[in-house]
């Protein structure tokens, strides 16, 4: 729903959506002049490689019109845009999970989620600044 809509608006007032995800922390012209050429050189399927490669979903959400694809074109690369980084996610949480049940307590098990998922983003997020 928020692709569509940040879509939508980009497609009515492209500048002011472009203005708004770039006042994003982390989120700048750079970021959006590597989704541009990403889309430019593969199209769609730049979403899901932008997926693994940190660049946000939403810049491609406002460049997304101005490409010229479509609003419906547009809805068909998000779901596996955005769905491979969660089902890779997903599987190996699944994976780390079933290899450690029951060799540490639950609570454990949550306060170690935690600690890798802060760590995931905390290197992501260091990545971005530098």
């Amino acid at each position: 729903v928020g692709g569509a809509l940040m879509y939508c608006w980009a497609l009515a007032d492209p500048l002011a959506a472009t203005e708004v995800v770039e006042a994003v922390p982390f989120i700048g012209p750079a970021l959006r002049a590597d989704a541009a050429a990403l889309a430019a050189a593969h199209g769609g399927i730049a979403m899901m490689l932008g997926s693994f490669t940190g660049l946000p979903y939403k810049v491609f959400a406002v460049q997304a019109p101005a490409t010229g694809m479509g609003l419906a074109t547009f809805l068909l690369w998000t779901v596996p845009g955005r769905g491979a980084r969660f089902l890779c996610s997903a599987l190996i949480a699944a994976a780390l999970a079933r290899l450690l049940r029951g060799r540490i307590a639950a609570p454990w098990m949550r306060a170690a989620w935690l600690c890798v998922w802060v760590s995931i983003y905390t290197g992501y997020w260091t990545q971005m600044t530098d």
